[in-house]
């Protein structure tokens, strides 16, 4: 597991619009913010951001793999696991699925999840919104999504 970085004459030099926000640039190289692995095939497998990495009991967890594990599962449409502060544990995650609340959809997940993760990483709770809110690129606004999940929605 380690930092992912590319090398292409595709590479840029920084984010449109986010002043400071410049890819980090080595030999040629730049590195992105994506954290990975390469398996025995030399296939790339992206675990998460580095900026998204939570500590659970001392685990390094990226919530992109548990979304993406959750997206995939039947019945599921679009999928958002944001971490909360836990005091015995460092943080605990919360899923949030957009669409109507589904009983049986929420315990699936959540019987997956601990199957998949083991207890300590499974959501602790899953949420339904109608919509998850999205930012312009069309990618889930996880600031915007934290402040319905403080605002008890």
């Amino acid at each position: 597991m380690g930092e992912v970085w590319v090398r292409s004459p595709y590479l840029f030099d920084g984010y449109l619009g986010a002043p400071g926000a410049e890819a980090h640039r080595r030999d040629g190289f730049v590195f992105v913010g994506e954290i990975g692995h390469l398996d025995g095939n030399g296939l790339l497998w992206l675990k998460g951001r580095r900026t998204r990495m939570i500590t659970i009991a001392d685990q390094n967890v990226y919530p992109e793999e548990v979304e993406n594990f959750i997206t995939d599962l039947p019945g599921v449409a679009a999928c958002a696991v944001l971490p909360l502060p836990d005091a015995l544990r460092g943080h605990r995650l919360v899923a949030c699925l957009e669409g109507a609340r589904e009983p049986r959809l929420s315990a699936a997940v959540t019987d997956a999840c601990r199957r998949r993760f083991g207890p300590l990483v499974a959501p602790r709770r899953v949420h339904f919104l109608d919509d998850l809110p999205r930012l312009v690129s069309g990618k889930t606004d996880h600031a915007e999504l934290a402040r319905l999940l403080e605002g008890g929605s």
